[in-house]
């Protein structure tokens, strides 16, 4: 029986992968400059430098007549689903469709959707995405992707670095007492994503000459040394550069595939800011797709 997959656009998933696999990508709103934007939909680079100059975006989850819209119509096309959702450790949104799957079953009792909670944001929930569609595409049942998507969910690294503490204060990640000496000592935390879909620091950097090297050590003892390590990136675009020069620092040291690499969204962008850099992939090989 076929069954479909999809996902929010926190996913950040690349629009070329969007295209050739048909992915359905529901999108996450931000409010900026006064007015409510869906995800994927504001240019970039003028985004980004007007964080840079001192701007503010605020951001929100998917809209709950959204949410009732994009369902009914799937229950009426009448295939089974499988939503892998933004962490629910940083956004309502996975408990939003909970919900809202749960009231379209009265409407379409016959209507079968799972969610699953990625635990994870931008590649690292897209890679879990990424990895379910191809399983799905090589003929895996979608119980067989369900129990992978399980596994991807508590292996999936998230490692990342953040160039200005302040929008992860305004986002409630940080106390305002570590921003502000974070920036007066100019030190760089170094973060990743718990277990529970949460953000944590793992270790920090005084200045920016050291960091792409701090990050690669970083992540280099969170298991991504194994065999047939993959790797994704997401960066904004005023880093770039620099985020081309890890991925080849990554390429030397670990000989790992790159399986993706693109900017950072305006929905996690707006709690990051304009100088991030991440990581995404699996402590331990996988059992799932393994060559």
């Amino acid at each position: 029986m076929s069954y479909r997959i999809i996902t929010d656009s926190a996913a950040d998933l690349p629009e070329l992968f969007i295209k050739e696999h048909d992915v359905k990508v529901l999108p996450l709103m931000v409010n900026w400059r006064g007015d409510e934007h869906a995800d994927r939909t504001v240019d970039l680079d003028e985004f980004y430098q007007s964080l840079a100059d001192g701007e503010v975006a605020k951001t929100a989850q998917i809209p709950m007549n959204k949410f009732v819209a994009y369902f009914r119509e799937l229950a009426e096309i009448g295939d089974p689903v499988l939503y892998i959702a933004f962490s629910s450790g940083l956004s309502g949104t996975y408990q939003t469709g909970v919900m809202v799957a749960e009231q379209i079953k009265e409407e379409y009792p016959d209507f079968e959707i799972t969610i699953i909670d990625s635990k994870s944001a931008t590649l690292g929930e897209g890679l879990i995405v990424m990895k379910a569609i191809q399983l799905m595409e090589n003929g895996a049942t979608k119980a067989k992707v369900e129990e992978a998507v399980y596994f991807y969910v508590d292996h999936i690294q998230h490692i990342f670095s953040v160039g200005n503490l302040d929008y992860l204060y305004r986002g409630g990640r940080l106390s305002k007492a570590s921003a502000v000496m974070g920036a007066m000592l100019n030190v760089i935390p170094i973060l990743h994503m718990t277990k529970e879909g949460k953000l944590e620091k793992l270790d920090q950097v005084r200045g920016r000459k050291k960091l792409l090297k701090k990050i690669v050590e970083t992540f280099s003892v969170n298991g991504a040394g194994h065999d047939k390590a993959e790797f994704a990136f997401v960066y904004s675009p005023d880093v770039k550069d620099e985020s081309e020069k890890m991925q080849s620092m990554v390429a030397e040291k670990f000989n790992g595939k790159i399986l993706a690499a693109r900017e950072l969204g305006v929905v996690i962008g707006a709690h990051t800011g304009n100088q991030l850099h991440s990581v995404f992939f699996l402590d331990t090989e996988d059992p799932y797709l393994s060559e």
